[in-house]
């Protein structure tokens, strides 16, 4: 038997003893009854950076949870630019003495 906590969407966390073979399996809230999803928690660790252990935590939860990213999906993530906002690279041609040469200046 081993220690699993789920997740309840009206009651929150709870922890269950549940053999292994169980694990993947949703659980009845003790309160409810309403079977709920495992929930993944990372270890307590004390000296890991914060943003890390959030990301870490938010790819452990989109396995089981997948959240699919839009330019109006009500979150925003950082270094996201919409694409209206992002500039084509300008296409120049070579006006040289030899067009077949490429010169680079020193």
């Amino acid at each position: 038997m081993t220690l699993f906590e789920y997740n309840c969407e009206a009651h929150g966390l709870f922890e269950l003893m549940r053999p292994m073979g169980l694990r993947k399996h949703p659980a009845p809230c003790p309160e409810c009854g309403k079977l709920s999803m495992r929930a993944f928690s990372m270890a307590k660790v004390s000296h890991m950076d914060p943003a890390k252990k959030k990301a870490i935590e938010r790819n452990i939860k989109s396995q089981f949870e997948p959240h699919i990213c839009s330019v109006n999906c009500g979150h925003e993530a950082p270094g996201l630019i919409p694409p209206s906002h992002r500039q084509k690279p300008k296409v120049e041609s070579y006006n040289g003495p030899r067009s077949w040469v490429i010169e680079h200046a020193i």
